[in-house]
């Protein structure tokens, strides 16, 4: 039996980010519509995805979803007690990014942190 994954003779080789394509496009039409407004706030999804993100120890994530919510119009409040919430939940294992993702909040929001 023939291995479905090598090309069969005289076909030319597919890139396999051509083939994957449309998954990653049909991913993205997803994703645009979970964030869009509905009974919550894309914001308030953007913060619950900071705190999942927080959660699952990805930090590129965690800060994918800050900018999203500045975008949004998070507030330097707002954005911080979320990570705090987020680290409380995620426990100690998550203090490194999140003390890098307070800096990143403070470099990129105006109004003051939260006694």
């Amino acid at each position: 039996m023939p291995d479905p994954h090598e090309p069969t003779a005289g076909a030319t080789e597919r890139d396999p980010l051509e083939v994957a394509s449309p998954l990653f496009e049909e991913f993205a039409g997803l994703y645009e519509r979970a964030y869009a407004d509905g009974a919550a706030s894309a914001l308030t999804k953007e913060l619950v995805a900071l705190g999942t993100s927080i959660g699952r120890s990805c930090e590129p994530c965690a800060e994918y979803h800050i900018r999203r919510a500045i975008e949004l119009g998070a507030t330097r409040g707002a954005l911080v007690e979320s990570l705090f919430v987020a680290f409380l939940a995620a426990g100690s294992v998550t203090t490194p990014a999140v003390r890098r993702l307070v800096r990143l909040v403070t470099e990129h929001t105006a109004d003051p942190v939260p006694a």
